[in-house]
């Protein structure tokens, strides 16, 4: 078995490879060539414990895949959502490597975002915000900036202003020529931007719809649970179009979704369609600069399954990576 760190990692695989990986995902699950069931989920006092599998036969891999949701996690110093990604061969079930399933998990989510970006968003897209400084934030930022090369500023907000300040020094000396600013209020961080990114464990939105401008593109990533809601309902309801990761998915766990449909604010047909119909050429993305557009990813485990196949496939040809066992 190949056992790769988040350091090792990073050295063979970016993340434009990671927004390519899930985008293939995307279609791929779309077209009913990879079996990822919901995921399992068990509840803990401060936290909770998620399962997820996916395989598919024509790429010759199966994944199991285990991510920890923990709020209170980074005031230990510790990741807020800790994982482990195991990938297996497909024809014999052998483990063929064990992963830093966290930076997997922060890489594809980063993906799904890029990818939304990138069909999604107005190529003039200057000003990004980003709601929520925790794990995920960071590669939330990379792939807005892998996708848009127009950027500015970005301004980062959290409930924790030292904490956003944190991260906005931390990507002002990676990206010197973008502006990074720490907000203490998400809806002056909203106002006038061309991209939002939201990635908190809200139970209630993080920004009012009548902060936005037209033309806004905005990636909500941390609704995983039906109780959970990051997303203005008035936004759900007026935006233009709505695309999704994983349409089951989104319609099963997402509280953007779930509680604006509970409380009669959009109705039971509503538009919500998988961002794998633009990536296939079934459907339009944006069709004009003025248009409101929400992407609600939840996460499947078909973006962990691609992801990490094309990094073990890219560490074994570069030589990354540690062996362990008789199957090495």
């Amino acid at each position: 078995m190949l056992f790769l760190s988040r350091k090792e990692i990073e050295s063979c695989f970016s993340m434009r490879d990671a927004i390519d990986s899930v985008e293939k995902s995307f279609s791929e699950s779309f077209q009913g060539n990879i079996v990822s069931p919901l995921r399992t989920v068990m509840q803990a006092p401060d936290g909770v414990f998620l399962s997820m599998s996916a395989y598919m036969e024509k790429l010759g891999y199966a994944i199991l895949k285990v991510v920890d949701i923990f709020p209170k996690n980074p005031e230990c110093g510790l990741p807020a959502a800790p994982s482990a990604v195991i990938l297996f061969d497909g024809k014999t079930g052998i483990p063929l490597a064990y992963m830093d399933g966290t930076y997997i998990t922060q890489l594809r989510t980063g993906g799904a975002t890029g990818a939304a970006f990138r069909r999604l968003a107005r190529e003039d897209a200057r000003i990004g915000a980003m709601i929520g400084a925790g794990g995920q934030a960071e590669m939330q930022i990379e792939a807005m900036l892998t996708v848009r090369h127009h950027m500015e500023e970005v301004r980062i907000a959290d409930v924790s202003w030292e904490r956003a300040e944190v991260l906005a020094a931390k990507m002002q000396k990676k990206y010197p020529n973008v502006r990074f600013v720490a907000s203490a209020d998400s809806s002056d961080a909203v106002r006038e931007a061309d991209l939002i990114v939201t990635a908190t464990s809200s139970k209630k939105p993080t920004f009012p719809a009548g902060c936005v401008k037209k033309g806004v593109t905005v990636s909500a990533v941390g609704a995983f649970r039906p109780d959970m809601q990051e997303i203005d309902p008035i936004f759900v309801s007026t935006a233009d179009k709505i695309f999704c990761d994983s349409k089951e998915a989104v319609l099963a766990e997402s509280g953007d979704i779930i509680i604006p449909m509970q409380n009669g604010d959009i109705a039971a047909d509503f538009f919500i369609e998988d961002l794998a119909q633009v990536l296939l050429g079934y459907m339009v993305g944006r069709e004009s600069d003025e248009q409101n557009i929400l992407f609600e990813t939840v996460g499947f485990a078909a973006e962990d399954l691609l992801t990490a196949a094309a990094i073990y496939e890219r560490a074994v040809t570069g030589g990354y990576g540690f062996h362990w066992g008789e199957h090495e």
